[in-house]
């Protein structure tokens, strides 16, 4: 738990530690849940629960950034748990991540996951459309954001908001705590790149298949201008202070226009996928706090994870195609 209101759990994902986040609002009455990982990871979620205490009876809403199998192929399998406990609980989501999850055998995310990591996918099944909570036509409350709930934690007002954030995916959403009239937490998911460095406030990109670079770079200049206090991200932590949050958030956007002339840089050097992934690696590497970064690449899910990485933004400029 990691303030008055918010749990950060470490589904150690692929075996490893700070490779994904999902964070619980518990409030007086309800619980929140944000993000889940795969259906392997599920299980360390519902115990992590278990633990604190949190009653799956609580829980009122499930929030899904994005339809990625590593940020919410579990969904189903969360919701089939929770359910049982709270019969009345929704799925958050866009309509885009609604009608891409639902279509997971057809859909160029899930087919080329099921050839890059294989069992490490887990398994996903559909979820019927009753069950979701579409925040594409909700009202937008004062500051633009579309609302959807108000909770109250030791006698404080927090409101639920979303904000639409397209660009690492379609169908992604930001979830946002506001307290007191500002914005205490969002959730970036991977709206603002990785975070997996545990003492300096940098940041990694984001940019799998299917990125958007002007959308994605746009929806970081909204959330930038709506000066969270605390935020967190998908892979991984969080980060407390409007000082931190603003030296991150500068250094992120200049990382991005840096990483994008360098995937440009190198394929023009020799416009084969390898050249370019063996010159950005020690570059990404570096920006985790991992102790060895060649031994990290010993670990095949973190090589396929950097890969789509730097292919993603290879796509976005024209390189690559599905």
């Amino acid at each position: 738990k990691i303030d008055n209101y918010l749990h950060l759990v470490d589904l150690r994902q692929f075996g490893m530690e700070r490779v994904l986040s999902c964070f619980i609002g518990e409030f007086d009455e309800f619980s929140v849940i944000i993000d889940c990982g795969s259906s392997i990871d599920v299980k360390k979620l519902l115990r992590y629960m278990n633990r604190k205490e949190i009653s799956l009876n609580s829980v009122k809403y499930i929030i899904a950034s994005h339809h990625h199998f590593d940020i919410t192929g579990g969904l189903w399998k969360l919701y089939e748990e929770i359910k049982q406990h709270s019969s009345k609980v929704k799925i958050i989501s866009s309509e885009a991540m609604y009608q891409i999850y639902n279509n997971y055998e057809e859909e160029s995310h899930f087919i080329r996951a099921r050839k890059t990591f294989g069992a490490l996918m887990g398994d996903i099944k559909p979820i019927d459309r009753s069950v979701f909570l579409i925040v594409d036509d909700l009202d937008l409350n004062d500051i633009g954001l579309k609302s959807i709930d108000m909770f109250y934690s030791n006698g404080s007002k927090i409101e639920l908001a979303i904000l639409n954030s397209p660009g690492h995916s379609v169908d992604h959403i930001i979830p946002i705590f506001i307290k007191d009239n500002t914005i205490d937490f969002a959730y970036l998911g991977e709206a603002f790149g990785v975070m997996q460095h545990s003492r300096e406030l940098v940041t990694a990109p984001s940019s799998t298949p299917g990125f958007k670079y002007s959308e994605y770079m746009q929806t970081a200049g909204i959330i930038k201008s709506l000066k969270p206090l605390n935020i967190g991200f998908a892979h991984y932590g969080m980060v407390k202070g409007k000082d931190d949050v603003n030296t991150l958030m500068d250094e992120h956007f200049e990382m991005m226009k840096d990483f994008r002339a360098l995937i440009i840089k190198f394929y023009k050097e020799k416009p084969k996928t390898k050249h370019v992934f063996e010159k950005i690696r020690p570059i990404l590497a570096k920006r985790t706090d991992y102790p060895d970064y060649d031994t990290l690449f010993d670990n095949n899910a973190f090589t396929k994870l950097f890969l789509t990485t730097i292919y993603g933004m290879m796509m976005d400029l024209g390189y690559r195609k599905e």
